[in-house]
């Protein structure tokens, strides 16, 4: 996947859900690619899987740069794309304001010919991108990997090893976020917010039980294993019950888990985003937030 450079993409496809389609920021950038003369299709996402579901690697999709309109969710599923095929994300926003994409529409129409010309990589900025290789060795992660109770089970208990270090977590979950995640699941948890430029990772707990720090911050390069189980006075059965998710989607919908270890790892890539500035999009966030 990695041996296609920016030149060789210059088609795009443009994503977005069937809301946003009738929007005038996504007519704008369909008449612009049309008057640039540029090559590109487009995807609705309430019909198309992204996931372990074969359809993300189709040919038509694969190797384009892509465009997404709407808001962080539509950009998330951007990214996937894009990491797919190692090719440049422009995920602009249809409202006020979305923490991963751009809604300055005074800017959009300059990036979108920057996109189309290939000439923007001084434009670009990058966002670290986590895995966890015990389920899938391929599926990448970008705000966070969660576990959480289900079932009958009133807690969780974990087991967290990094840095030769072991931590005893009884929780109803726990997160792994990166640092450009920081403000999605793992800022409702308690957790900080934290510059995407900042490489980072971080451990949020959810409700916790036991004596633990709100949130601990690691290089992004730092192996993470976790071993899941439960109290013994609330299983009803051998199995522990809990869920596993990558940035929201339920894992347990695509592929069976079978093990109660599990290792986060930082992907060898980044996911490249194409016109998001990550110190204006900190500030615009704490701006809304401490409104």
């Amino acid at each position: 996947m990695s041996g296609f450079d920016n030149k060789e993409k210059n088609d795009i496809c443009v994503i977005s859900y069937p809301d946003y389609k009738d929007t005038e920021i996504y007519m704008k950038v369909i008449n612009q690619l049309r008057d640039l003369s540029q090559d590109f299709i487009e995807i609705d996402l309430d019909t198309f899987d992204i996931g372990f579901n074969k359809s993300s690697h189709d040919p038509p999709i694969m190797h384009r740069n892509v465009i997404s309109v709407g808001g962080d969710g539509t950009a998330l599923k951007g990214m996937y794309l894009s990491y797919l095929s190692d090719s440049t994300l422009l995920p602009l926003g249809s409202g006020e304001i979305g923490y991963l994409v751009n809604s300055d529409k005074r800017k959009h129409q300059k990036l979108i010919k920057s996109l189309a010309d290939n000439n923007y990589e001084s434009q670009l900025s990058t966002r670290t991108v986590i895995g966890c290789p015990t389920i899938s060795k391929d599926w990448p992660i970008f705000n966070e990997f969660a576990i959480t109770k289900s079932g009958n089970n009133t807690l969780l208990e974990f087991n967290i090893e990094f840095n030769k270090e072991s931590i005893y977590l009884k929780s109803d979950g726990i997160l792994i976020s990166t640092s450009g995640g920081s403000t999605a699941y793992s800022y409702s948890a308690g957790g900080p917010i934290v510059d995407p430029s900042i490489d980072s990772v971080v451990i949020t707990p959810l409700a916790p039980f036991s004596k633990f720090p709100r949130s601990i911050v690691l290089p992004s390069s730092t192996d993470i294993n976790i071993d899941v189980d439960a109290p013994q006075y609330s299983k009803s059965d051998r199995n522990v019950n809990f869920d596993v998710f990558f940035d929201g989607v339920l894992v347990n919908n695509f592929s069976k888990v079978t093990t109660s270890l599990f290792k986060i790892t930082k992907k060898d890539r980044t996911v490249k985003i194409l016109g998001l500035n990550n110190q204006v999009n900190v500030n615009e966030f704490l701006s809304q937030i401490l409104r």
